[in-house]
């Protein structure tokens, strides 16, 4: 028989848990803790291992930042952020590798100089 749970103040006065009260309060501090808590930012890792570990397959990105292989898939379709590539030299022609998508330079006004530096805003 295991000995019965007990909450003990720091004075030494100790009141004895029921099982059922200590899986309440385990519940409870569940629920609190997924309304309280930050969402991951899946995508952000995603673009942080990319940059690492460029034209990796959703697999290997999802073991690379501990996320579910079917989130990082869905992410990788669905955010224009990412791109498909054809693999790499030495890799299966059917996995599907992403990378960085590309970005738009920036424009650059006619006489060279960006907006702050030509106008003295520093």
């Amino acid at each position: 028989m295991t000995a019965p749970l007990e909450l003990r103040m720091p004075d030494g006065v100790a009141w004895p848990l029921s099982a059922d009260l200590v899986a309440d309060l385990e519940a409870a501090v569940r629920a609190w803790n997924r309304q309280n808590t930050r969402p991951r930012g899946i995508e952000d890792e995603i673009e942080t291992y990319l940059s690492d570990h460029p034209a990796a397959s959703a697999l290997e990105i999802a073991r690379g930042i501990r996320a579910r292989d079917h989130d990082v898939r869905a992410i990788l379709i669905n955010n224009p952020r990412f791109t498909r590539v054809t693999p790499p030299a030495g890799c299966s022609r059917r996995v599907k590798t992403w990378i960085l998508a590309p970005t738009a330079p920036q424009a650059v006004p006619e006489n060279g100089i960006g907006g702050s530096a030509a106008t003295g805003e520093g």
